[in-house]
């Protein structure tokens, strides 16, 4: 190969890699307390005897541009069967909603209106290769005409959803969220369709984290706490004299 053939090539390579790299896709969505800042991401700690904690769905993309729908599956518990007809295994938790089936408007969930148009609310079974699958709320702009506008670069909040407790939980009780991940099976999963010449799908990857019974311990904590300064105390007295 001649020197000028080989910068050409050489030249060729370097524009397709920055290319690649300038067009590289992603979507990460999370979920913190609502009031909490954007880029918040863990455990949501809330005290004993909480009846109710409100969760913001966020999203930021990357490469993206406008989409032209946005998928979301916040799983809570856990079922045997895929889409509307499973039951969820009751273990304390739940989200605010009525009935069953495609509702556009659902009590407790409270959309950004940037993000609001076309938007169905189904409850049910996620995506799995086998054995228990994950329940809990799909939402997607599947009645939307048009396009969203880009998240690439910014923390976009969704939504918001009112999540019930039991409020018989004990300090240190905690269940784990997730925001399902778009895998083999695209629907009842997490992932936006960006307005590109060949409609990429973007899957998100999985997101996960717990509601944890916190603050103010149970009474008995509180007595455990107490004789265990005191023991402290008097050791520190004995050691003293």
């Amino acid at each position: 190969m001649t020197k000028g053939k080989g910068l050409r090539v050489l030249g060729l390579a370097l524009t397709f890699g920055a290319f690649s790299v300038a067009n590289a896709q992603s979507v990460n969505m999370w979920f913190s307390q609502a009031g909490s800042t954007a880029d918040t991401r863990g455990d949501v700690i809330v005290p004993v005897g909480a009846s109710s904690v409100t969760l913001s769905v966020w999203m930021t993309t990357q490469g993206a541009g406008p989409l032209t729908q946005i998928s979301s599956m916040l799983a809570y518990t856990v079922t045997g069967s895929q889409g509307e007809t499973a039951s969820p295994i009751n273990d304390g938790i739940g989200i605010t909603h009525t009935g069953t089936g495609s509702s556009t408007t659902t009590p407790g969930l409270t959309w950004n209106p940037t993000y609001a148009s076309g938007i169905v609310t189904r409850f049910g079974g996620g995506y799995a290769e086998s054995g228990q699958r994950p329940y809990g709320m799909w939402t997607n702009s599947l009645n939307l005409s048009g396009t969203f506008p880009s998240a690439d670069g910014i923390n976009a909040r969704l939504y918001d959803v009112v999540v019930n407790l039991d409020p018989a939980w004990t300090f240190g009780t905690y269940r784990t969220l997730t925001l399902h991940p778009a895998t083999q099976g695209d629907t009842w999963s997490s992932y936006v369709f960006n307005d590109g010449a060949t409609a990429d799908i973007i899957r998100a990857p999985r997101y996960r984290a717990s509601i944890v019974i916190g603050g103010v311990p149970e009474p008995a904590s509180m007595l455990a706490l107490g004789l265990g300064a005191a023991a402290l105390l008097r050791r520190r007295r004995n050691s003293s004299k």
